[in-house]
């Protein structure tokens, strides 16, 4: 972060929310990172329109590693959330109890929708594998 905030002009990383440099770090290119720098020192840029924005200029190779596939980072996330869920004891008798028959009911139904978009999805990766395993290609 010290170094992404070294290479812009000292004004402008005076005036940027520490939360940006390790995005604006991403970014290979020095004029296109000052660029954004100032737009957002400016206020000109902020919240989401700066993460895209940001984004975009870094590119494929954000910081020199490879972005994660989107499928990748998604199954993650569902994951991540599953489990922590489950540290939580988010679904135990206690918070349950907690809620009223319409907010369990409702619960219950975005739960059963959730389930079985991911077993659409696991159905999927799995038609995927074996195909790709029959065809004999690694990618």
């Amino acid at each position: 972060m010290e170094l992404c905030a070294r290479s812009l002009p000292a004004q402008v990383a005076e005036r940027i929310d520490p939360s940006y440099l390790p995005l604006l770090d991403g970014i290979e290119d020095l004029e296109a990172r000052r660029e954004i720098a100032a737009r957002l020192a400016s206020d000109e840029l902020r919240g989401e329109a700066a993460r895209l924005a940001i984004r975009a200029a870094a590119g494929e190779r954000r910081g020199g590693r490879r972005p994660m596939a989107a499928p990748v980072k998604h199954g993650n996330d569902i994951a991540r959330e599953v489990d922590q869920a489950a540290v939580e004891g988010a679904f135990q008798a206690g918070p349950l109890a907690a809620l009223s028959l319409e907010e369990l009911e409702d619960l219950a139904r975005m739960l059963q929708g959730a389930s079985e978009k991911v077993e659409d999805f696991v159905r999927f990766v799995r038609e995927a594998t074996k195909a790709r395993r029959e065809a004999g290609t690694r990618h």
